[in-house]
């Protein structure tokens, strides 16, 4: 908390979101990372587990 590194960090950092490089290699870096902040609202796609979704459960289970 008393670190004497930590007024420094904090104006690196600032300066950092300022400038725009997390949203920077957010977009150029992390494919499909749209999807992952802002998931699709619509409910009507959620269904219930099959057992195709479950297989590889089993199947590890099996193996176990």
């Amino acid at each position: 908390k008393n670190s004497p590194l930590r007024e420094p960090m904090d104006t690196m950092l600032l300066r950092l979101i300022q400038a725009g490089l997390p949203e920077q290699i957010q977009n150029s870096e992390l494919r499909n990372a749209s999807w992952c902040i802002n998931p699709k609202k619509n409910k009507s796609e959620s269904r219930p587990f099959t057992i195709e979704d479950m297989l590889g459960l089993f199947i590890l289970y099996g193996i176990g």
